[in-house]
């Protein structure tokens, strides 16, 4: 059977009368619409591949509705009642800008000729048609989250074993890499951020100093974008990591990269501290990789000991600076325990917050409907989170099926399908510390509170600051002035020891 697409301007000429407004799959089932046009008025959204990459299933959702999580009670419903009335649709002949269609485009009035269909458990659950046009108000998933109050933005994103040793998990191939490379370098350019955090690298001396440079390249920027020295100096290391590559011109690290705050895997959560160029303003940055499900065990319980374990060292290094952002991977939908226990650790999920409705994540098995959901996240501290003005994924991953855009696939060489988890970008607005400080409990001459900043006045002596628990904060000659959250401190200046309560 011959199948085409009219142009839009036909679809324009055909009269009102000529078409039937239907809500599926309600209306569809007895067959009276074979043969006609038809005008599908409820929102309608591609969300799977199946076997034949030109076919599509379209699940009918309520405009709004949200992406459940697995597992939730709300997730198990709608797919439920999905594969009830899951309609197959030819994606080559669907009315998109682009082909294929990604997944997760939403189609509102899509305008479709009925031609053939067969009945089954009384719905027409297969349907030849002819695509005659859309609504006015296609929606894609592909388009990039703009944050316009953010100064500054920081991209996370799983990159899907990214490996210089070739045939460890990533590419095989020395073209295969290059192609890797190029689609990664390609949507790295189009983020634009001014830091990457990135899961899912080897763990080598210059795998993150290779893609920096290869970013310079491309965009003909030489000495812009550069990694964070992770300290590694095992250059033929194949076990993955993460790390992170900066704006040399609006960012820099301040310290040195911190891979202790582990849960039980080195450099699987490195910790670093980053400073806005242009207002001066720090921030902690931690990018953490929680160990992933498999077909025979969840892990669950595991990846909530790893981040507990990782609550616990970030607790105890927010002397530093109070303002901590947890990105990264976790391998957990957002209702699992790993992220409901930094929830009641005080942190909040940003994703939740702007982008609730959203994903990160598609997990197909055996052509059955995708599960979609985040397994990625965004954690923020109290002062933290009121400096986060969005967070969203970038669907650059999930809308695309691996055989047709993938560097080991094909050899497409777009940014479409770099990894198998989308990027999520978080836009940042930093501001004057706002801590807890108010006064001193316990004053003195050397110490002073003004504007939330405490200041120690140490002459000519050394002056160190320590937690009650033992920890060094700072060391330093002469005057230092610190942010700290409330707490219990000993400071030691001009051979005294005070002891300072910071409320």
């Amino acid at each position: 059977m011959k199948k085409y697409m009219l142009p839009l301007s036909l679809l324009l000429a055909v009269s009102a009368a000529a078409q039937t407004n239907a809500v599926y799959p309600d209306d569809f089932t007895d067959g009276k619409y074979l043969g006609k046009q038809v005008k599908i008025t409820n929102h309608t959204y591609v969300i799977s591949y199946v076997s034949d990459p030109y076919l599509a299933e379209f699940f009918p959702r309520a405009a709004g509705e949200t992406v459940a999580d697995h597992n939730s009670d709300e997730y198990n419903a709608i797919s439920d009642r999905n594969h009830d009335t899951d309609m197959r649709l030819h994606v080559s002949l669907l009315p998109s800008d682009e082909t294929p269609t990604p997944l997760g485009t939403q189609y509102a009035s899509l305008v479709l000729n009925m031609t053939d269909g067969y009945e089954n458990w009384g719905l027409y659950d297969w349907m030849y048609y002819e695509a005659q046009g859309r609504g006015p108000d296609i929606i894609y998933p592909t388009a990039q989250p703009v944050f316009p109050d953010a100064t500054l933005l920081v991209c996370a994103a799983n990159l899907r074993w990214y490996m210089t040793t070739l045939g460890n998990n990533g590419a095989n191939t020395i073209d295969q890499f290059n192609l890797q490379s190029t689609k990664i370098t390609k949507a790295m350019a189009a983020i634009s951020a001014d830091i990457y955090a990135f899961v899912e690298v080897e763990q080598n001396a210059g795998v993150l100093d290779t893609l920096a440079n290869r970013l310079n390249s491309f965009l003909n920027t030489p000495g812009k974008w550069a990694a964070v020295d992770r300290g590694i100096t095992d250059a033929s290391s194949t076990y993955q990591s993460c790390g992170f590559i900066y704006n040399t011109l609006t960012v820099k690290p301040v310290g040195q990269y911190d891979c202790t705050i582990s849960g039980g895997y080195r450099n699987r959560s490195p910790l670093q501290m980053f400073e806005e160029t242009a207002s001066g303003e720090q921030f902690q940055l931690n990018c953490l990789h929680l160990k992933a499900k498999s077909s025979y065990d969840d892990y669950e319980e595991e990846r909530l000991e790893q981040v507990g374990k990782v609550a616990t060292s970030l607790k105890n290094n927010a002397y530093r600076d109070p303002d901590i952002l947890i990105v990264g991977d976790f391998n957990s939908y957002s209702a699992e325990r790993p992220v409901s226990y930094l929830e009641s650790q005080g942190y909040t999920e940003e994703l939740k917050r702007y982008s609730p409705e959203g994903y990160s994540y598609r997990y197909d098995y055996n052509n059955m409907a995708p599960e979609f959901g985040y397994l990625d996240h965004v954690m923020s501290s109290a002062t933290m989170s009121a400096q986060v003005v969005g967070a969203q994924a970038w669907h650059l991953n999930t809308s695309y099926k691996d055989y047709d855009y993938a560097y080991n696939k094909t050899n497409d060489d777009s940014m479409k399908r770099y990894a198998d988890h989308d990027p999520v970008l978080i836009g940042l607005k930093l501001q004057k510390a706002a801590t807890a400080i108010s006064q001193l409990q316990v004053p003195h001459t050397a110490v002073t509170v003004e504007n939330g900043m405490l200041t120690i006045k140490g002459v000519e002596q050394q002056v160190s600051v320590w937690t009650i628990s033992g920890s060094l904060v700072t060391y330093a000659a002469g005057n230092i002035t610190l942010s700290l959250p409330a707490g219990f401190y000993l400071i030691k200046a001009d051979n005294d020891i005070h002891k300072v309560i910071l409320k």
